[in-house]
């Protein structure tokens, strides 16, 4: 597991998402065993939103034709307390969840940076250019 993104964030996710509930979302996801590759991409969509771009800053024509939103899991009554949270709130069996908007780095660096940044290209290519033999970055 890597650092929060910081101080500098414009979504401020350290304060919305505590290291605390960091940990154990990395601790419950990498504890499921061994997981197959269409599970790691199962994760990436549900909590990855891929919408329109919204602005136009050249005329030109442009190849980015969508934004990634990421989310991170939390709890919807939040607990007054954050040591009163245990893994078994995180992972029980019907948890009452919300998605909270995480930045970039922050989603990538709860799950292990590596792991998801492969799995996110691979969803990516799937949604973007299903037709094409290569992904836009792979020219």
């Amino acid at each position: 597991m890597g650092l929060a993104c910081g101080e500098n964030c414009k979504l401020k996710c350290s304060q919305k998402v505590t290291d605390f509930e960091s940990n154990l979302l990395f601790k419950a996801f990498w504890s499921m065993g061994e997981i197959v590759r269409h599970l790691d991409l199962d994760f990436i969509n549900k909590y990855c939103d891929k919408i329109p771009k919204h602005r136009v800053t050249t005329e030109t024509a442009s190849r980015r034709e969508f934004t990634l939103r990421y989310y991170l899991p939390t709890k919807v009554d939040e607990i007054q307390n954050a040591n009163e949270i245990n893994e078994t709130d995180l992972l029980a069996t019907k948890p009452q969840v919300t998605k909270t908007q995480v930045c970039k780095t922050m989603f990538l660096n709860t799950f292990g940076r590596f792991r998801l940044l492969r799995s996110e290209k691979t969803v990516i290519a799937r949604h973007c250019c299903p037709r094409q033999k290569k992904p836009p970055w792979a020219y």
